[in-house]
């Protein structure tokens, strides 16, 4: 008789488990990264093409499922309001990647256990900036390095390690926005 009520708490507390369909944060679906928030810079060239050359591909932890490619392209899409000019600004993506580090517990206890991991994530970037003629000759050009750490302990939900994701790009796209504004603006004089 007992084992009536095994089988449906069983199945019961697999289902709390599971990840839900889409991103969830405080009931709400995960807001999307679309960098609208940014404020524009008006750019005076003929158009803007985000070039993406490393070749590593799309190289990110199956752990976080962010392509930084996709990233810059959509951070570069929202940045930048072409009102016309001479040339080009070609922005290239010589390297993305995220490394992972899984960390081991600083308590013996725990990690004696083999609890109390912690998921390390660096997100590295590389970009070149160029201002490029009608004839292809590059007038001015300039590289980028970012790089963001972040720390996601095991016992963070799904939803929460998602949400620190979140905000690792975003604080990594904010500290790299003052430097591209300087750069396009003062040092390329666009």
């Amino acid at each position: 008789m007992k084992y009536y009520f095994a089988v449906p708490l069983c199945l019961l507390a697999l289902t709390a488990c599971e990840r839900p369909l889409g991103k969830v944060r405080h009931g709400m679906p995960m807001p999307v990264q679309t960098f609208a928030h940014i404020q524009r810079l008006p750019i005076a060239v003929q158009s803007v093409d985000v070039v993406v050359e490393d070749d590593r591909g799309d190289d990110y932890s199956a752990d976080f499922p962010v392509s930084l490619d996709d990233k810059v392209k959509a951070y570069f899409g929202n940045k930048l309001d072409v009102i016309g000019g001479n040339g080009r600004l070609v922005v290239r993506v010589e390297d993305s990647y995220v490394e992972h580090e899984l960390i081991e517990a600083s308590s013996r206890i725990w990690q004696k256990v083999g609890v109390g991991h912690v998921n390390r994530y660096a997100m590295n970037l590389v970009v070149r900036l160029e201002h490029v003629d009608a004839s292809g000759r590059v007038i001015y050009g300039r590289v980028l390095k970012a790089q963001k750490v972040v720390n996601i302990s095991e016992h963070d939900s799904l939803v929460e390690r998602d949400q620190q994701r979140f905000d690792a790009i975003e604080d990594m796209f904010n500290i790299l926005d003052p430097e591209v504004t300087r750069i396009v603006r003062d040092e390329m004089n666009l």
